[in-house]
């Protein structure tokens, strides 16, 4: 598997990067200066992309199972950005990474750095501004692309069991977690052409069902996913306590037996023909027995409690395009930023907005989308088409 990992200057790439040696790293900078005499930065655009081409050609050269390589995606340049990413790095890497180190950490080390002066008047809004950019075009490569996309924060330790996994398979990528999804979705179709995804705490559920699980509060990680971060290492971070715990089932039952489901929306979607299918970035487990309580849904994907298969942001999106691809109409529900890319992937994707609307999808289809919900819905997100029923919207 080929990586490349972005970030700013000063966010700790080399020594992330010396703290993983089970994966071969490829300094692209050193090589690139290597054919140039130390002076890449002096040349032309053109021949800096002629350079960069051929690198891409070393990488895809190696043999070695696992690559991963320090890549750079823009500069500032004249108010706006110039970018250094290319089709050809688009094409040879398998997993985009990004190191997500706080723009006033990477301000304090310009300050003090003595080999990144030239970024010494950015601001903090500067490099804020500068890290959206990256990121969100990083993202969006990522999904044209159908590759995998990983948001890193500072945690260390994290990192390195989490890249240890990736590197040995044990973790899957969300292209690999979606691929075995499908698969599973597609023998359970039974001859069905039009599939239902829905995501399930907050938009089948009143309730966040995964949260009611109980687990010790010294074994929670909180705060993971501030920022929108939606990547497989958020949610492989937030599972790894429950691969600790021995009394799974015992501690599912109290939320299983409390568990409030939305009685409208299940109703709607209990009288559309098609195989039903709740895709959780939630508990797969918990979430499959929860399907049969519903008494409509027909079975559950998701995250395992171990942690090494998660259903991600990407997941979900790429859950959906597989089985586009397939052939099958796929109507897609969600409530949040989780699921926007897989309301978005699906030929009809409906929001649904619940007590406490969330705010990033609602700025998101505010901006304008092809996204539509239910007229029967308490709580509506503004700017959104209504619909007397998904049912009836599918007629």
């Amino acid at each position: 598997m080929k990586f490349v990992i972005y970030g700013l200057p000063c966010a700790g790439k080399d020594y992330l990067l010396s703290m993983i040696p089970f994966i071969q790293h490829i300094k692209g900078s050193a090589w690139l200066n290597a054919q140039c005499n130390n002076k890449f930065r002096e040349l032309s655009s053109e021949e800096q992309n002629n350079l960069r081409r051929q690198f891409i050609k070393h990488i895809n050269s190696i043999e070695t199972e696992n690559v991963i390589v320090d890549g750079h995606y823009a500069f500032p340049d004249n108010g706006g950005y110039r970018l250094a990413f290319t089709d050809n790095d688009s094409d040879s890497y398998d997993v985009f990474i990004y190191l997500d180190t706080p723009a006033d950490v990477i301000h304090e080390r310009i300050q003090s750095s003595e080999k990144n002066t030239i970024y010494s008047r950015l601001t903090v809004s500067d490099l804020q501004a500068w890290r959206d950019y990256e990121v969100s075009g990083l993202f969006e490569e990522a999904l044209r692309r159908g590759k995998e996309f990983i948001l890193l924060d500072n945690d260390i330790d994290s990192i390195v069991k989490f890249m240890k996994g990736l590197a040995d398979g044990s973790v899957l990528t969300a292209p690999q977690v979606s691929r075995i999804n499908a698969d599973k979705v597609i023998s359970a179709a039974s001859g069905k052409t039009r599939i239902i995804l829905s995501d399930g705490d907050k938009t089948l559920t009143v309730e966040d069902l995964t949260k009611s699980v109980s687990i010790p509060e010294e074994l929670k990680v909180h705060h993971a996913f501030q920022g929108d971060r939606y990547t497989t290492y958020q949610f492989w971070k937030v599972r790894q306590p429950y691969a600790s715990l021995k009394d799974l089932d015992d501690r599912y039952a109290p939320a299983l037996s409390n568990v409030h489901f939305d009685k409208s929306i299940l109703k709607d979607l209990s009288k559309i023909d098609g195989l039903k299918v709740i895709v959780t970035a939630g508990l797969e487990d918990l979430w499959s027995k929860a399907a049969t309580v519903s008494g409509v849904m027909d079975l559950a994907v998701g995250s395992k409690t171990n942690g090494l298969s998660n259903m991600s942001q990407l997941g979900k999106a790429y859950l959906c395009r597989y089985l586009e691809d397939a052939g099958f109409q796929v109507i897609a529900l969600g409530d949040n930023m989780v699921d926007y890319y897989m309301l978005m992937e699906a030929s009809k994707g409906y929001v649904i907005a619940h007590a406490k609307k969330n705010a990033s999808l609602q700025k998101t289809v505010l901006a304008g989308t092809k996204l539509k919900q239910p007229s029967y819905n308490q709580v509506k997100f503004d700017g959104v088409e209504e619909v007397v029923s998904i049912h009836d919207d599918l007629e």
